[in-house]
């Protein structure tokens, strides 16, 4: 019997082409570097990470919560438009916290030290005067948790964050009064150190407790700057009196060393500063949101630019020749 031939085999069709994928452009938002020269309770960069709802974990006389919407605008950032990479920069107390503030695993123990605290059967002005005595003995002292915790308890209850290292803390106006008033629970204070928690940090977070003078874009591996938002919120000169040993001629130096390696640099003061380079002075006092002014002599609210700024809030017809400044 004959073999049959085999069944002719069906010729397979040849795998589809695998259609090559178009590069996409980065739908990323954020800004590329942002860094804050003489940070302290870091308002402006907060509004940046986390919108309106972001704050620092105490209010105090001094702080940009007010105007952190219009400086943002100036400078051609949104609120929670977020940032790639961070810069924190104050050589007090400040960055001690905002190295446990910036971590969300250190943020927790944290909170459980401020919950300790609150479950303590421990007089709160008791605490205070307790704490106060230690940070004026060693103010790093405790390790990185209880530091961070002290200077939060201490500067959310002082009148003027000044009074802490004078001793005379109340929260009335008159200098002489002695009072101490707690005004800030743990409940709230555990409140806003969650709410810091939830923002989305930056992957890289740099938080240096150095003088703005002593830090260089190539410390941060920005040999260019192009592309990197800078602010800078020095001690107002002749105002309230607070220099801290950072002077003009230093504010000076230090906006025109990040502005020459391509930075967009911003200067808040109660004047607007001549430096060259710097073209455009804007007025913002018209946009503070909350309390007023009510201890500082001026009333004047100004940035001053190396760039154009972008976006500025409108003005009363009175102000509108004021608007901007160019030089």
């Amino acid at each position: 019997m004959p073999i049959p031939p085999p069944p002719p085999s069906k010729k397979r069709k040849p795998p589809a082409a695998v259609p090559t994928r178009k590069p996409q452009a980065s739908n990323d938002s954020r800004v590329r570097f942002y860094g804050e020269l003489c940070s302290g309770s870091y308002a402006v960069g907060l509004r940046l990470l986390g919108g309106a709802k972001a704050k620092p974990p105490v209010s105090y006389m001094g702080s940009k919560v007010g105007y952190a919407s219009a400086i943002l605008g100036a400078m051609g950032l949104s609120p929670a438009q977020g940032a790639r990479e961070a810069m924190i920069v104050d050589p007090g107390p400040w960055a001690d916290a905002w190295r446990v503030l910036a971590d969300p695993k250190a943020t927790g123990d944290l909170l459980d030290l401020f919950k300790r605290w609150d479950e303590a059967s421990v007089d709160p002005k008791e605490r205070w005067e307790g704490l106060k005595l230690e940070y004026m003995a060693d103010p790093h002292g405790g390790g990185p948790i209880h530091t961070a915790a002290r200077w939060i308890y201490l500067c959310g209850n002082a009148y003027m964050a000044g009074n802490i290292e004078t001793g005379v803390v109340h929260n009335s106006k008159d200098p002489k009064d002695p009072r101490l008033n707690i005004r800030v629970s743990y409940e709230e204070l555990m409140l806003r150190v969650r709410s810091l928690r939830r923002l989305p940090w930056p992957e890289t977070t740099h938080v240096l407790q150095k003088s703005a003078f002593d830090v260089y874009p190539a410390d941060l591996g920005l040999g260019d700057a192009e592309g990197c938002v800078i602010y800078m919120d020095p001690p107002y000169k002749g105002t309230t009196g607070y220099m801290h040993g950072f002077t003009r001629t230093q504010v000076i130096a230090v906006a025109r060393r990040w502005a020459n390696a391509g930075a967009s640099v911003c200067i808040s003061e109660g004047a607007a500063i001549e430096i060259p380079g710097f073209n455009y002075k804007v007025q913002i006092a018209h946009t503070r949101k909350g309390t007023r002014r009510t201890m500082s002599k001026s009333k004047d609210e100004w940035l001053t630019l190396n760039k154009a700024p972008q976006r500025i809030a409108p003005k009363p017809i009175s102000w509108i020749p004021a608007m901007v400044k160019r030089t």
